[in-house]
């Protein structure tokens, strides 16, 4: 069985990168740096505009191999700029597919980043960057790593990563909605010394460890007030069908972290836990009587968890 599940989870991560990399329109390219505003240009890989405010800079349709560095790397900048439709790859465990320091108003849409130590990186406080649909899958480390605030990462699929598949540090405020987290080494999503960001309907299925990990710093730099709700939790840390107490599907060590929301018709929901649907015999049918207990030093419950898949049931 085990053979079996990890010839699926390598078929399955090579497939997600197969069905995209093969597009005609990408032209090979050396690893991108950029370090100044100045630098966005041809011999940059700038192909046009619309990063907008208004219009500045897009880098778009690379075929980059990153084994002799970083394939696209900006640090020190705050134009507006949209990093497209780029494969970046082999960057092995010493280089990062995309990797952004201390930037602002980025958008990265549509790139796959595969083979490389992170998928994506974004380090020293990179604020008001939008992630969305990116192909982050089978890096040496992480899917895609965070250092920041205000940032959002959406439909990315982070999964069959060597360690997580987002993990963010030391960042607040940061919107992860509808991201695949799936098959990863250690977690699907880590929070680690993280506050105030919002994680909704995601898919955290099969990671060798937690779901979601909130993880703090000895009190010292606490993991708060985080909102965990209408997320899907699928077989981690080796849970299977049915509740096992050395088998929790999630980790929380922070201080005030929300797995519940009361939406706007007053009932309060939680997450989809596939160990932890019955019994739900007391009304609402949409809610499971008793609440899920999530390990950790917090002593956080989901009180009100899902019978059903929120993400098939609900749009996003």
């Amino acid at each position: 069985m085990a053979l079996v599940s990890a010839l699926i989870i390598g078929a399955v991560g090579w497939w997600a990168v197969d069905s995209v990399i093969n597009r005609p329109e990408r032209t090979g390219h050396s690893p991108i740096s950029i370090t100044t505003n100045l630098e966005f240009n041809y011999a940059n890989g700038v192909v046009g505009g619309s990063g907008t405010e208004s219009d500045p800079y897009m880098i778009a349709d690379w075929d980059i191999e990153a084994s002799a560095g970083s394939g696209i790397a900006i640090r020190d900048t705050d134009a507006h700029f949209m990093i497209r439709n780029c494969y970046i790859h082999d960057g092995s465990d010493d280089f990062v597919g995309i990797l952004l320091a201390n930037c602002l108003n980025g958008n990265l849409n549509k790139n796959i980043c595969s083979n490389n130590l992170n998928g994506i990186s974004l380090d020293d406080n990179c604020n008001h960057i939008n992630v969305t649909d990116n192909t982050c899958v089978l890096n040496s480390h992480d899917g895609i790593a965070l250092n920041g605030s205000n940032n959002t990462m959406s439909t990315n699929n982070c999964s069959s990563n060597g360690y997580d598949g987002i993990y963010l540090v030391l960042s607040t405020n940061n919107s992860l909605t509808d991201n695949n987290c799936s098959s990863n080494g250690h977690n699907g999503i880590t929070l680690d010394r993280s506050s105030d960001n919002d994680l909704q309907f995601n898919l955290v299925s099969d990671n060798d460890g937690y779901g979601v990990n909130i993880s703090s710093y000895a009190y010292l730099t606490p993991s708060a007030n985080n909102r965990i709700c209408y997320n899907v939790f699928i077989g981690n840390n080796g849970a299977a069908g049915t509740r096992d107490m050395s088998h929790v599907q999630a980790r929380d060590d922070g201080i005030d972290n929300r797995w519940n929301i009361t939406d706007v018709l007053n009932e309060t929901l939680g997450n989809y836990w596939s160990d932890w649907t019955a019994p739900n015999a007391v009304a609402p049918s949409s809610t499971v009587d008793l609440p899920y207990d999530i390990w950790g030093s917090a002593g956080a419950k989901d009180f009100y968890p899902l019978t059903f898949d929120p993400r098939k049931v609900w749009p996003i």
